[in-house]
């Protein structure tokens, strides 16, 4: 939706007025567009394409309709309509469109936008699936998130997606607020899948996030929490006022030692006064007997992934083309601290070619993530068909059959960065992949201002993309804004309690965004403060994009560079994958600008750090009381350079630039 969105923003700049922000709520049910059948012309709709015409003799109701004629698929047809904006309202959007021969990639639809004070797009409010080919007059509908805060304009787009071309028309379309409750329980242990392992205690914690409406506020409501044992019996009941500073509340439900089967969870959004119920969700725990096996590729409580019963951590690389051309790109990974690969137009290959991929990353000890992300009717590059497979469903079921039990899997990649509107065709096919696949989780790579929220409770991996400096020439800064790398990964992390595990794309070749001139590949330096950034806020996965321009384009000198990054990072890498320590036990900082985490392998301690900043940083480290150290030992690619001494539990050092640091705590 990125065409849209810039083409959308030419129209923002020509309207005659901006949309108002409500003080008091909308009126539920209200149609908030003037002229939403073109009764009157094109009153208060504004254009960016000369070929939209209100035309009569075809309409879905009335006498006119909206008719769009295009021929050329590099268009970006808009149509837009501005609407009253409702801060933490949502609204339901929809219209029907009628089509003639829509052909190529997308189709005809509608969608939400939301923009800033400044007019910059802020998040999707909804892009309902386009439609393509013929069709006769078909309701298109969606809803849409949460207007954020920072809104202060929202628009109604009509389009063609780019790359599609062909016929259609638009009558009665609606766009009407509503007023729901954020509720949002999820289970953080256990953390995998909703199922404790023997070797995990018998617990269950549920974290649940609530804010209220413009109806009701947080001090109305209550969360109300009941849980029953296998044979139905309800064994704890608990009702609790939801956090009012935050809206979070945590929960613990202590489980006897003996338990085994399914836990039953369900938990209710009340009215503190009347006890209505507004919302309510239900979910499992299953306890697993003493005997029952780890899978092959799972995730352990602490969030690292652990392939045949060892901690795996997975540093790799993007990849995309033929998997034959493929296999020299995993021969030039052997021997390399690089050992995952994702090749995300796999798929689209022959099943033979498929399978000679995995076999040479099983030869070149490199895990393969399986991609299926663009098996959706709909999707910009659907893949709706393979071989006898018909249908983007089965084509999952028939690559999941197919290759499931070959052993250079670790993973599925299930969805990049789809709009809200795929979530339940995404869900299905989290739920197929996890019932019949269980040796292997499933992941979903995301971008930073997608509602992560929403995509939780179907994947077990949650991978975010950024690339700050791809996007400092793009946009024309001086300097990339380095430090939203971390922003991003510690977001993702924040979004889903700590009970996923963060995996975080970075940027290491010259990326062809396709316009006139590729943008600069990032610098050693660049790259390595975008991995410390991530592992500094948790992330236990890293991947690079992409391996095709890094060695097809960029060539030798950027791959030395980045070979270097994987040598470095292979003599931290027991670090990242270090033990969590509890909150009160971790080292903290007293500047915003360098973060630290806290890990302890065997019995020693580190602190890992990065200056996120472009600013030479003094800064200081608070050791809590309840350790006992006098050094900090700086380790460099795991050689001790110098020691500081903690003086009253604390230390100090200079951070360049995007400096990096590796601390040893020694008595």
């Amino acid at each position: 939706m990125k065409a849209i969105r810039m083409a959308c923003m030419t129209l923002i700049v020509i309207l005659v007025y901006s949309s108002l922000c409500c003080s008091s709520p909308l009126k539920e049910g209200l149609n908030l567009l003037s002229n939403p059948g073109f009764e009157q012309g094109m009153t208060d709709w504004y254009i960016n394409d000369a070929n939209w015409h209100v035309i009569s003799g075809i309409s879905h109701s009335g006498k006119s309709s909206l008719q769009f004629a295009n021929s050329d698929p590099t268009a970006y047809p808009l149509l837009a309509h501005s609407i009253p904006v409702q801060r933490d309202g949502r609204y339901r959007l929809s219209a029907w469109i009628k089509t003639e021969n829509i052909q190529g990639s997308g189709g005809a639809s509608i969608g939400l936008e939301y923009y800033d004070t400044n007019g910059k797009y802020v998040e999707s409010g909804c892009h309902p699936v386009p439609l393509t080919g013929t069709h006769d007059w078909t309701l298109v509908e969606g809803e849409s998130v949460r207007v954020p805060s920072n809104v202060t304009r929202v628009m109604l787009v009509l389009y063609l997606t780019k790359g599609s071309a062909g016929v259609a028309w638009y009558d009665d379309i609606n766009v009407v607020p509503f007023y729901d409750f954020v509720f949002r329980p999820l289970i953080t242990h256990p953390n995998y899948r909703n199922t404790i392992f023997s070797d995990q205690k018998k617990r269950i914690d549920l974290s649940v996030a609530v804010s209220g409406n413009p109806l009701h506020t947080l001090n109305s409501l209550l969360a109300r929490l009941t849980v029953q044992q296998p044979k139905g019996k309800s064994i704890t009941k608990v009702t609790g006022i939801v956090g009012e500073s935050d809206g979070v509340t945590n929960f613990t439900f202590p489980l006897p030692k003996d338990s085994v089967g399914e836990y039953k969870l369900s938990a209710e959004l009340v009215d503190k006064h009347t006890g209505t119920v507004y919302a309510a969700r239900s979910s499992s725990v299953q306890i697993l007997q003493q005997n029952v096996d780890h899978p092959k590729v799972y995730i352990d409580g602490q969030n690292r992934c652990m392939v045949d019963g060892r901690p795996f951590f997975p540093i790799g690389f993007y990849s995309w083309g033929d998997p034959a051309k493929s296999i020299g790109y995993l021969g030039k990974m052997n021997g390399t601290a690089f050992n995952a690969i994702i090749n995300y137009t796999l798929p689209y290959y022959p099943l033979e070619s498929i399978n000679s991929f995995l076999d040479a990353a099983q030869k070149n000890a490199v895990k393969a993530i399986f991609s299926v992300k663009d098996c959706y009717e709909g999707s910009t590059w659907a893949l709706t068909s393979s071989g006898s497979w018909k249908g983007s469903f089965e084509v999952v079921k028939g690559m999941s059959d197919t290759f499931a039990h070959h052993p250079s899997i670790l993973a599925w990649y299930v969805n990049d960065e789809l709009s809200g509107s795929y979530l339940p065709e995404i869900a299905k096919r989290y739920e197929y992949l996890r019932d019949h696949d269980p040796d292997h989780p499933i992941l979903q790579v995301l971008y930073p201002e997608q509602d992560v929220e929403s995509h939780s409770s179907n994947t077990d991996i949650i991978v975010i993309d950024h690339y700050p400096v791809w996007n400092q020439s793009k946009s024309g800064d001086s300097y990339p804004k380095i430090e939203k790398f971390g922003v991003a990964a510690r977001r993702a992390r924040e979004a889903c309690f700590d009970s996923r595990p963060v995996w975080m794309v970075a940027e290491c070749s010259s990326i062809d965004p396709g316009l006139s001139k590729r943008r600069l590949a990032p610098s050693y330096q660049q790259i390595m403060c975008e991995s410390y950034q991530a592992l500094a806020e948790g992330a236990r996965g890293l991947f690079y994009f992409d391996l095709y321009d890094l060695l097809e384009v960029d060539g030798d000198t950027q791959w030395n560079v980045v070979r270097r990054v994987g040598e470095d990072f292979q003599k931290i890498a027991p670090i990242a994958m270090g033990d969590d320590v509890p909150v009160k036990m971790r080292v903290s900082v007293d500047d915003s600008r360098v973060r630290a985490i806290t890990r302890i392998v065997g019995h020693v301690k580190y602190v890992l750090a990065v200056n996120s900043s472009l600013d030479t940083v003094d800064v200081n480290f608070t050791i809590p009381h309840e350790t006992t150290t006098h050094y900090a030992e700086i380790e460099v690619s795991g050689v001790r350079t110098r020691s500081i001494q903690i003086t009253n539990h604390n230390f100090s050092d200079k951070l360049s630039p995007m400096d990096t640091r590796i601390y040893r705590l020694s008595e």
